[in-house]
């Protein structure tokens, strides 16, 4: 069974709690995707790391790192303590890098994931397997959410998964009720859904909906 993880785009701390407040209350969600922008590696600005310091909340917390330097945030995060911590391959000028930050991370008491944007191919992921716990494949260009999903991502996932048969693969962007089967079918483990739940009716209602895909 795939594991749905609802995510958190925004600018507005308190929106941050109310959601997670909100998701406390779904016994089936144990973990929560909040997405960090710094308006310089995409064209967007949210709440970064230290806005949601002292945070409550029983979730397991991913922190999706869309920033031009990571290793700016690690003080932060160190602090927030979140579960796991995702870093864009893009981010970085030299696997080199990656790699020593992904190693800073493992120290540091942190699960470490990578994320991997639509314009780069899958077998960056070969020199990153020892180091990565989980590969995240973006299926939307990153920054904002509501954009549609690219229907080339499942020949991506399905590549990905035949080059790391055990690999942990999580997907994010554009993932709604119509399209997650699918996603599960090529290869997904986690699913990453943000406007596919928030901007529906009953997000309570939708989460349900995907729990039940996912069985």
């Amino acid at each position: 069974m795939a594991q749905l993880i609802p995510a958190i785009l925004t600018r507005d701390p308190d929106e941050v709690r109310e959601k997670l407040q909100f998701l406390d209350g779904i016994p089936q969600i144990q973990e929560v995707h909040v997405d960090f922008e710094d308006g310089q590696f995409v064209g967007n600005t949210t709440i970064m790391p230290k806005d949601l310091w002292g945070t409550k909340t029983r979730l397991a917390i991913e922190t999706h790192m869309m920033v031009a330097f990571p290793q700016g945030y690690f003080h932060d995060l160190e602090i927030l303590r979140p579960k796991r911590v995702i870093l864009h391959y893009e981010s970085f000028s030299n696997v080199s890098d990656l790699i020593a930050s992904l190693q800073n991370l493992k120290a540091m008491g942190f699960e470490r994931g990578v994320a991997i944007n639509p314009q780069t191919d899958v077998t960056v992921s070969d020199d990153l397997i020892s180091y990565a716990d989980l590969f995240l494949l973006m299926c939307v260009e990153p920054g904002f959410q509501g954009r549609q999903f690219i229907p080339e991502s499942l020949v991506k996932l399905a590549a990905l998964r035949a080059r790391h048969k055990d690999a942990i693969i999580e997907v994010d962007g554009g993932i709604n009720l119509d399209n997650v089967g699918s996603v599960v079918a090529h290869g997904a483990d986690r699913v990453v859904a943000g406007s596919g739940i928030w901007q529906t009716p009953d997000a309570k209602q939708t989460i349900q909906e995907f729990l039940e895909k996912l069985k």
